[in-house]
C-alpha cells in the first residue's frame, strides 16, 4: 500500500486529500481503509478500484501524522503513515 498527500506542505484551512493505493498480486483488493490524523479516527473508506481517499481541511499548523490501515478479507492488515506539514 502507498499513502500520498495531495499538497505538501499545505496551508492551514486548505483541503488536503490523502489517497491510499492498495495493490494485490493477481486479484483486486477488497476491504476498507481506516484513516487517522494525530491518532484520531477521521474516516473508514471502502477501497474502490484499488484506492481509498479522505479530504481533511482542519489540520493544525505544524506536523501531523496521518495514517491509513487497510483491512480486507483474505489480506494481511497493512498500515502506512505520512507526516503532513501545515504552514
Amino acid at each position: 500500500m502507498v499513502l500520498l498527500s495531495s499538497q505538501y506542505p499545505s496551508v492551514q484551512g486548505e483541503p488536503v486529500t490523502f489517497t491510499a493505493t492498495v495493490a494485490a498480486a493477481g486479484t483486486a483488493a477488497v476491504g476498507n481503509v481506516t484513516f487517522k490524523a494525530a491518532n484520531k479516527l477521521v474516516a473508514v473508506v471502502p477501497v474502490v478500484n484499488g484506492t481509498a481517499s479522505v479530504t481533511l481541511s482542519s489540520l493544525k499548523v505544524g506536523s501531523t501524522q496521518v495514517s491509513a490501515k487497510f483491512q480486507g478479507a483474505g489480506f494481511a492488515a497493512v498500515v502506512k503513515s505520512v507526516f503532513q506539514v501545515v504552514n
